[in-house]
This record gives C-alpha cells, structure tokens and sequence, in this order.
C-alpha cells in the first residue's frame, strides 16, 4: 500500500494511540488510564478517533467531538491531533483533516473548531489567539 487510508478507530487500537500520545502529545496517562479513557471515548456516539494509515501502520489520528450548547450553534471541536513528524508535511494531514470534516458534516456541525495551530494550513482562520475555525 503506498497512498493513506483513513478509518475509524477500533479497540484494537488502543496501543496506536497510547504511544503516539505518549510520544507526541507528551501524555502522562497510565497504558491502563489509556485504555479506559479510549474504551469511552469510541462507546460515545458523539466523538470520534479517526486513523490515519501508512503501509498497514498508524502514523496519525485526531479526536473529535461534537459541541452542543446554549449559545453557539451545535459543532465540531479537535480535541486532539497527533501525527509522527515524518507524516506532518505528506497527505497523512490532508486526509485526516478531510475525514473530519466528512463526519462533522454527517454530524450536521456548523463548523470545525480546533486549537491546532497546524490547522491554519487546511483553511481554518483564527478567531481568537490560538483558536481556528471553519465553517462547513
């Protein structure tokens, strides 16, 4: 396989994700903490974990979750995006962002919004210091 495939995530997963975020993210978490906190996040039909594969390996994933509340119309946050340095300037980024964005729309977002600064690179502009939108 030569080109990148993105899919949801699986239990079988957890390992992926657990390094990448110790790895990448710089996270604390416990494997076992990990595991329980991945097991929740894919049972909710609200969130997602989206991978993105190389060659039958996980090089990236994003997390996100649907936003609803009583002043903003119901959308999208990145709750966490991680992907090995190698992947971040190849389409790895490009397909992530892409199938995000899909399930935000099947989740009838308005719009996307993300803390991920390389998020800029995708069309998403700056609405506060830090923070980056798009609308859908």
């Amino acid at each position: 396989m030569f080109g990148y495939t993105v899919r949801p995530a699986g239990i079988a997963d957890v390992q992926y994700v657990y390094r990448m975020n110790t790895k990448l993210l710089g996270s604390a978490l416990s494997e076992k903490q990990s595991e329980k906190a991945f097991r929740s996040i894919l049972f909710d039909a609200e969130q997602t974990v989206l991978l993105v594969i190389h060659s039958g390996n996980a090089v990236g994933y994003i997390h996100a979750q649907q936003v609803n509340n009583l002043y903003e119309e119901m959308h999208t946050r990145i709750v966490s995006f991680a992907v090995y340095e190698y992947y971040l300037d190849k389409k790895a980024v490009d397909e992530l962002v892409k199938a995000v964005e899909q399930w935000s729309r099947q989740m009838l977002s308005a719009f996307v919004r993300s803390d991920c600064v390389e998020m800029k690179n995708f069309g998403y502009r700056e609405i506060t210091p830090g923070r980056l939108e798009k609308t859908l």
